[in-house]
């Protein structure tokens, strides 16, 4: 493991089935490399001649990769494909990553509880579909249900993500009731997880069920706004959560990691131009980082813990 700073090595059920196995299988050579210096990353990807690149965190690299010119400078010329993963992924965060490296660039989708692959995007421009987690693995069932009433859902509507198929988990060990909430007795996993098929099969994974904002008895995805703040140059990272308003019940409220020069009113306009009344960001706050777990996703449940004690002080 070239992993700096840890003593342990790959623990993800991603890093180790598509990370380990699949190198095994086909007796290639395999790295784990820490993305949290990218000059240190592309250097071994330059030295080694790495052609595929599972990511996890493509947006912290391409935050890296904006500032770091030795990239820019020396092309990748071995790096064919990078495959995002554990968390949405806008399409326009995909596309500037794919423009900046001059490789193909698209995401994939699953859970610890299927083994854990439910799509991908095969590597060919003419099939990739932005913003989308790709097209379903073989022998693998995929539908959307409303959360409130079960009921299935039609293309391109949003409700939870269900999945059934052969690399389902069993269930959890000496778990029966977490067991029985998350997997139905004919197979169906619920994912807790918002998103869609479209009418051709390609599924769009939206954000976490329980980190919806409520306003207005709307819903408003986290995730959608992030992307769109990513999209502003000024802005190196970013994070939304739900803040608590007597009128709307909850508001969405931003965190920003700057790396540009701009003032948290023109970072609204500029998302709020792009997206329906209930969805504007009402709050904006300037960070000097965004809280993430080791596979690179967003801890808001630390950011509205910290909102929390900050109101009740």
């Amino acid at each position: 493991s070239l992993r700096r700073g840890s003593s342990g090595g790959i623990v993800a059920a991603f890093g180790i089935s598509a990370g380990c196995f699949v190198h095994i299988a086909a007796g290639a050579l395999g790295l784990s490399a820490a993305l949290a210096a990218s000059a240190v990353a592309f250097t071994i990807i330059k030295w080694i001649g790495v052609c595929y690149l599972c990511v996890i965190g493509l947006q912290l690299l391409l935050s890296q990769v904006r500032e770091d010119h030795d990239v820019i400078a020396k092309p990748l010329s071995s790096l064919r494909s990078i495959n995002s993963g554990a968390a949405p992924l806008g399409g326009n965060v995909e596309q500037a990553c794919g423009d900046r490296l001059s490789c193909f660039v698209a995401q994939g989708y699953g859970l610890t509880e299927t083994s854990p692959v439910v799509s991908t995007t095969p590597i060919d421009p003419a099939v990739r579909r932005p913003g989308s987690a790709g097209l379903l693995i073989p022998n693998t069932e995929c539908k959307v249900v409303d959360p409130a009433s079960g009921a299935e859902l039609e293309a391109n509507q949003q409700g939870e993500v269900c999945v059934r198929g052969p690399q389902v988990m069993k269930g959890y060990l000496n778990q029966q009731a977490a067991t029985a909430a998350m997997l139905e007795p004919d197979g169906w996993l619920h994912t807790g997880d918002i998103g869609m098929v479209d009418e051709d099969g390609y599924l769009f994974v939206v954000d976490r069920l329980k980190e919806l904002i409520k306003y207005k008895g709307f819903q408003v995805a986290p995730a959608e706004l992030e992307s769109l703040l990513l999209k502003h140059p000024a802005v190196a990272d970013a994070a939304v959560i739900p803040q608590p308003d007597a009128e709307a019940g909850e508001v969405p409220k931003a965190f920003v990691v700057m790396k540009g020069s701009a003032s948290p009113e023109e970072l609204m306009a500029f998302v709020n131009g792009q997206v329906a009344p209930f969805k504007k960001i009402r709050q904006l706050e300037v960070v000097s980082e965004i809280p993430k777990s080791p596979a690179g996703k967003i801890l808001r449940r630390t950011l509205i813990e910290r909102e929390r004690s900050h109101a009740g002080a």
